[in-house]
């Protein structure tokens, strides 16, 4: 026997250096390119498909198929000279094949393993290797080290089925050979209607359709009487993909002004459909805007008996909210202050924090009154027209002196100041103010924490220089993450206006204002001078300028993370902040990682949906752009799909019916009324006289003091009307429609002195 082996070692050796005569690149060109396996490099699998291999008897049909050829070929992988004829890539199916011990690696082990069968020193039957096509792993990066085979492995998600294509390997038959193969499926999940696609083919497929068990046998025959069997059993079941979101914001960068435009602020924001269905109410992200804070030129006024200091702002916008009723893709607007520390917030007349009006103060839903006679303010938000895609909404805060200082508040020593910071909107179908906080909403805090006073909007002027951005939080993603342990991420699809040239304005012409530009007229008007026309006096302002910068946190991670466990999104990698010109800014995209989406008359841009979690030149995981070709199949992320909420029955906003409550004592005057609404709701309201409006019989005010308001609201009815300009208007693009059916009509004899105020609103039945 020992002859035997040198003589077949003598005459190997002697192939071997006849081949290597020619020479030869001592790399082997192994870039597997293979129409039998995907990538074997990608992310990691949640729950493989596995498979467990009967091994099949020992036939001569397999013992014939690795010969000495195959030792050769092994041979030539090692020392680098050509397998294939005509120098062709070594195929994934020979480098698996070429592993004979089945470790991982292609060396000269491999090749004695093969010779000692060849010459009958090993006579066990060699081993089948199964794996799956539809998996994506299979590209050998590494010529000589292919790693562990591919599990054979399938995934089901959702409704979604799995395709399974499967490939047989005999461990050492690295040349290849003429066999026939004959494959059946045998026993199968319950209700399975999976059936073997090409049975006859080296690499047949199915569908697992149903996740559960699958037994496939493979019979070989070379055309004579000799035949080799394996039966595999394959266990098909979902990838854990994990429940994510998006979190952070995206600041902008503008230039500092002087401090003295301390009266209030204008902006245009772009207003459009941020994801393309509304995912439902976990939803809570804005898009740009600001927060008003108080000014203090002394300093900030911190640790005044609260854990959390002073907090107090105007800090609504466009966006949505998890606390909306009736949301669509489209937008809604509130006008968000923040009562001290978060004690209440006010919305919009009516609207506040809580949903019912148990809250102390009714959670602030009293602390904004109704200006306007032709806008309806719905509790749910300000709706604009469905289907709004990057036009500019302008609003601004400036204060009002509607109502006058007061020394005492409640009762107490303590004062309230005379801004009425009101809101001015600037759309294509409204222009002018709308609605007002009550000073009392700001001072109110002060009765119980008498070291407050003063402090607070009522009395304060405004920060010029306040930050600009857009607060993200809970946009839905996913994780998973494959069998190499490489996780990777799936967003929603997250889209931004687009312009002739590709960019996304986002803001537009930020303007400061001193009590020059209104409040000074004004002031003058109501004490017995001339009608003050409500176009804010351009000289009494600052035009903010934006610069090429701004940064981004956003982060993808699960619920409950902490926060310096939150990988970043690559953000700068696709998206470059850009002064778009002076007063406009917004961001420029890499246009390789981004996909453009037309619309009837507009377009837009949508960002990168899926990511890779990779560690930076600083170690930190950092979220990085892949294609959707790049994620294994195995995570389900691709097949994911990011649905419209299905539209559920909601709770209606209700208002109090006490016959003693403020909504009816005195109550109102005409009505009720109601509007259908764009969103799919319909709102109640009646029209109640300005002075006689719930939020004004909770203001802290004396029956003369609402007189004396009475009064100031009939000049502004009769004076500033619904179509003239009194924002500064953009100098780009076009303004937002609010909803047609919030611009409504005072019925005959309410023209001058009332305003409508919304009761219920409810889904449309």
């Amino acid at each position: 026997m020992h002859n035997k082996v040198l003589a077949v070692l003598a005459q190997w050796v002697a192939a071997v250096s006849l081949v290597a005569c020619g020479g030869g690149d001592p790399e082997v060109a192994a870039t597997a390119q293979s129409s039998q396996a995907q990538r074997a490099d990608s992310p990691p699998m949640a729950k493989a498909l596995g498979a467990s291999v009967a091994d099949a008897a020992p036939s001569d049909l397999v013992n014939q198929a690795v010969n000495l050829q195959d030792a050769i070929a092994i041979l030539k992988m090692i020392v680098g000279l050509d397998v294939n004829a005509g120098g062709q890539p070594v195929t994934p199916y020979q480098l698996f094949a070429a592993d004979f011990d089945g470790n991982g690696k292609v060396e000269l082990a491999d090749a004695i393993g093969v010779l000692k069968r060849v010459v009958g020193l090993d006579l066990t039957s060699p081993k089948w290797l199964f794996f799956n096509t539809a998996s994506s792993a299979s590209v050998i990066t590494d010529k000589l080290n292919p790693g562990p085979p591919p599990e054979l492995s399938a995934y089901i998600v959702s409704s979604a089925a799995a395709q399974v294509g499967l490939v047989a390997v005999l461990r050492g038959d690295v040349v290849g050979s003429t066999l026939n193969y004959s494959w059946s499926l045998g026993a199968k999940p319950a209700g399975s209607k999976a059936v073997l696609a090409s049975a006859t083919a080296a690499t047949p497929t199915f569908t697992a359709d149903i996740a559960g068990d699958y037994v496939a046998t493979l019979r070989v025959t070379d055309g004579s009487s000799k035949s080799a069997m394996a039966t595999m059993t394959l266990t098909a079941g979902a990838p854990k993909v994990l429940a994510a979101e998006i979190f952070g914001y995206l600041e902008v960068a503008q230039n500092p002004i002087p401090e003295s435009y301390n009266a209030g602020y204008s902006i245009y924001a772009a207003a459009w459909p941020l994801l393309s269905n509304y995912p439902g109410n976990s939803f809570n992200s804005g898009l740009f805007g600001t927060w008003m804070w108080a000014i203090y030129p002394e300093g900030n006024p911190a640790n005044l008996g609260s854990p959390t200091g002073l907090y107090s702002d105007i800090e609504g916008g466009l966006g949505w909210w998890n606390d909306t009723r009736f949301a669509t893709e489209t937008p809604k607007f509130i006008m968000g202050g923040v009562n001290y520390n978060f004690n209440e917030w006010a919305n919009g007349p009516g609207s506040g924090k809580g949903r019912d009006w148990t809250e102390p103060n009714a959670g602030g839903k009293y602390g904004v009154a109704q200006l306007s006679p032709w806008l309806l303010w719905p509790p749910d938000g300000l709706n604009l027209k469905q289907g709004t895609n990057g036009e500019l909404l302008g609003y601004g805060y400036l204060p009002l002196p509607l109502t006058n200082s007061k020394i005492t508040t409640a009762g107490k020593n303590v004062p309230t100041g005379d801004n009425s910071w009101t809101l001015f909107l600037n759309a294509r179908n409204f222009k002018g103010p709308v609605a007002f906080f009550t000073p009392y909403f700001w001072s109110r805090a002060s009765v119980a924490k008498p070291e407050l006073s003063g402090l607070f909007l009522d009395s304060r002027s405004s920060d010029p220089n306040k930050q600009f951005a857009a607060e993200t939080h809970l946009i839905p993603s996913f994780l998973s993450t494959d069998a190499k342990g490489e996780t990777y991420a799936r967003t929603a699809p997250i889209s931004f206006p687009r312009d002739a040239n590709g960019d996304a304005p986002v803001l537009h012409r930020p303007i400061a204002y001193n009590k020059s530009a209104l409040w000074d007229s004004v002031k003058a008007w109501f004490a017995g001078g001339a009608a003050a026309s409500g176009v804010i006096d351009i000289r009494g302002a600052s035009e903010m300028t934006y610069s090429n910068a701004g940064s981004s946190s956003w982060t993808i991670s699960v619920a409950g993370t902490a926060d310096k466990d939150k990988p970043r999104i690559s953000w700068s990698s696709f998206a470059t902040p850009v002064a778009i010109n002076a007063s406009t800014y917004g961001y420029r995209w890499n246009q390789k990682l981004v996909s453009t989406n037309n619309y009837d008359t507009t377009a837009s841009t949508t960002l990168p949906q899926y990511f890779r979690s990779i560690k930076n030149s600083k170690g930190i995981a950092e979220w990085m752009v892949v294609q959707a070709s790049d994620v294994p199949v195995e995570t389900g992320l691709t097949i994911l799909e990011f649905k419209r909420a299905a539209i559920t029955t909601t709770s209606p906003y209700t208002t109090p019916t006490d016959p003693q409550s403020s909504w009816k004592k005195p109550g109102p005057s005409a009505g009720p009324f109601s509007a259908v609404l764009g969103d799919g709701s319909t709102v109640t309201y009646y029209w109640y006289r300005f002075a006689d409006q719930p939020a004004l019989l909770n203001a802290d005010l004396t029956s003369q003091e609402r007189e004396e308001m009475q009064l100031r609201a009939v000049k502004l009815h009769q004076a500033w009307t619904k179509d003239r300009e009194y924002l500064p208007a953009p100098t780009i693009g076009k303004l937002a429609d609010i909803d047609p059916a919030l611009i409504v009509a005072p019925p005959s004899g309410f023209e001058i002195g009332y305003v409508p105020i919304a009761t219920r609103q409810e889904r449309l039945k």
